[in-house]
């Protein structure tokens, strides 16, 4: 919602609600929780239904709902490139770019930092690979079925800043996302930096 606020051609100050609503309920049965692909927008929906929302700012919601997130920006495995609907209103559109911005600003800087470890130790993985080089995201390119199978699996909580993080700044579809994410973006690039450099004695 402060994205839209900072931007109201974007995005008029009296439909800033769907912005809130649609970063609450984006989240709900993800597929990282092991839930199939769509049960957040079925889930969403049931939601929206049951609170009275009307028909019109619903498919607005569950548009922007249905294009947000890193995964959504991959190729598949077989080489299509990620499909994305038609939005259903030009406010749709809107809501969408301001939604994408929103999730990908929670991913990076300080809190994005902070994220990243936590969830690594919730699912029991290393800070880091003690074997071999960091994966820093060069090699071979992310499908959404990869992505998403790691995301399940086992990996090192530091290769994930070269896996997506620092990828995100490039996907940010509003003026004051690609502001806020450059600003976050440096601060990630600093911050292995300096993570590497204890690591190695040199700091």
């Amino acid at each position: 919602a402060s994205l839209a606020g900072e931007d109201e051609n974007l995005l008029p100050r009296a439909d800033a609600w769907l912005a809130e609503v649609a970063a609450l309920l984006h989240d709900i049965k993800d597929y990282k929780q092991g839930y199939a692909d769509g049960d957040t927008e079925i889930e969403a929906r049931s939601i929206l239904k049951e609170v009275g929302v009307e028909a019109q700012a619903t498919e607005d919601i569950l548009y922007a709902i249905s294009e947000c997130g890193f995964k959504k920006s991959l190729p598949h495995s077989d080489g299509r490139p990620p499909a994305h609907a038609r939005p259903p209103s030009e406010r749709a559109s809107a809501l969408r770019d301001i939604l994408n911005d929103a999730d990908l600003l929670d991913a990076i800087g300080a809190i994005g930092v902070a994220r990243c470890f936590a969830f690594g130790g919730k699912r029991d993985r290393l800070l880091y690979n003690p074997d071999g080089p960091d994966n820093d995201g060069d090699g071979e390119a992310l499908t959404q079925e990869a992505y998403a199978q790691r995301s399940q699996g086992q990996s090192y909580s530091l290769d994930h800043f070269g896996e997506k993080l620092f990828k995100l700044k490039a996907l940010m579809r509003t003026k004051a996302g690609a502001a806020r994410a450059t600003q976050r973006h440096d601060f990630m690039v600093a911050f292995v930096q300096q993570f590497k450099a204890e690591r190695e004695g040199r700091a």
